[in-house]
């Protein structure tokens, strides 16, 4: 039970209208939370003589402020003993506490947690695109909010997919976990991830029942980008963060290939502008190479960059209407340009 599992624990507090998912179900070897949609459950080294029912929010201070030497029960209270003295709380009906899933026979996938983890940002917050809440689990991985995207091959790719929603996904303190499919009360809708090693973090989910859009149809093909941008990380961060301020929080920039690499930005409303000195150079692959530009939101693009593990970012362009290829596993969507007279 470390620092990590006891953050875990506590994000599990306030989260329904039932006040007994805002307690943590402690047995002789594990603590158990749950919100209903995800319950989460981690192994324990401590004392404790009988099944109890604790506060999370209380549980979680002591256990990170103290010893805990004992958790027992007397008549109708808990006492939970430690090093700074007794903590005690009124029992609670451990019927009332939502039935646990059973994890069933049969492994369908083997999941990176430390991976998962890196498709969080590209997750979408929008309810109307419940899909697109989760990271996608097929042939690949993927994750997109519908402007940006990061893909990835999935090494143990299962069969049928499925989306793992984010709360999961956020819960994963380990790098390997096996998925089984679950049950509960005849109901085969659970699933649950369960690290690879002795102690057994444990995190049962209901995967998103939507169907995952089609994002292999939107990711461009290399050799059809004949535009191949070579840009300083470090420089272009520093150019977008100026041409929010310099055009007076404009969200729309610029990317212009005409011998050089610049981005711009402007307010015509306030007539601002702003022109970044060469932030990289591009290569050529087409027919014709003339003047290239594309816009970009500054704020995604500058997401993306930022996530870029190198300071030398590769960029494939082919349309100022299709998406920019970040690298070989992310993209970004254009947004249209208005026409300068």
């Amino acid at each position: 039970m470390n620092n990590n599992q006891l953050t875990n624990l506590n994000k599990f507090q306030g989260k329904t209208k039932l006040p007994i998912c805002d307690l943590a179900l402690i047995t002789r070897s594990t603590i158990t939370v749950t919100n209903l949609d995800t319950f989460y459950q981690i192994p324990h080294e401590l004392n404790v003589a009988d099944t109890v029912l604790i506060p999370i929010r209380e549980f979680v201070k002591i256990a990170k402020k103290y010893r805990i030497d004992s958790i027992t029960t007397s008549g109708d209270q808990y006492i939970i003993q430690t090093n700074a003295g007794a903590f005690t709380f009124g029992t609670e009906d451990l019927q009332l506490y939502p039935d646990i899933p059973e994890p069933a026979k049969g492994q369908i996938a083997l999941l990176d947690g430390d991976e998962l983890k890196g498709f969080l940002p590209y997750v979408s917050h929008d309810d109307l695109r419940p899909a697109m809440q989760g990271v996608f689990i097929g042939d690949d991985i993927v994750a997109t909010d519908g402007h940006r995207m990061k893909f990835s091959p999935n090494r143990s790719a299962p069969k049928p997919p499925f989306i793992i929603p984010k709360q999961p996904v956020e819960l994963m303190t380990k790098a390997a976990y096996c998925v089984y499919q679950a049950g509960l009360d005849d109901s085969n809708d659970w699933q649950a991830a369960i690290s690879i090693s002795p102690d057994l973090e444990k995190i049962w989910y209901k995967p998103i029942n939507e169907v995952y859009p089609n994002y292999q149809r939107v990711i461009p093909k290399k050799e059809e980008c004949f535009y191949t941008v070579t840009i300083n990380r470090k420089d272009a961060l520093n150019a977008l963060e100026a041409a929010e301020i310099s055009a007076g929080g404009a969200k729309t920039v610029r990317l212009m290939l005409n011998g050089r690499v610049k981005l711009t930005a402007e307010d015509t409303d306030l007539n601002k502008s702003y022109v970044s000195g060469q932030i990289g150079d591009y290569q050529h692959s087409g027919p014709k190479d003339d003047p290239f530009e594309i816009g970009f939101d500054s704020r995604l693009l500058a997401g993306v960059f930022k996530d870029y593990p190198d300071d030398w970012i590769k960029l494939h362009l082919s349309s100022p209407a299709r998406p920019g290829l970040v690298g070989d596993d992310k993209l970004v969507m254009p947004v249209m340009l208005k026409q300068n007279h």
